[in-house]
């Protein structure tokens, strides 16, 4: 079973239109996100994931302004029936 050159040939000039073809699909969907001055898909990503990351750092720090709060409070009631004389 001998292939023919010219039909290798012909496999690999499809296949390197198809390539071109590809990146041409790709450039343009890479263009379509960019366009009108929108960031990409990876900028987009890595914005929300900057957001993520500071909204988790909120939230333990809102965490931590109500733990204290709520130590403060125990302290203030704990001094109160320390304070208190004796029944």
């Amino acid at each position: 079973m001998s292939v023919s050159l010219e039909l290798v040939e012909q496999k690999l000039d499809h296949l390197a239109a198809s390539r071109e073809e590809d990146a041409k699909v790709i450039k343009r969907i890479d263009y379509t996100l960019r366009g009108n001055g929108t960031p990409g898909l990876n900028q987009r990503v890595a914005v929300l994931e900057m957001w993520h990351k500071d909204a988790r750092r909120l939230g333990w720090i809102v965490l931590a302004g109500v733990a204290g709060l709520i130590l403060n409070l125990a302290w203030e009631v704990f001094q109160w029936f320390a304070q208190r004389p004796p029944s």
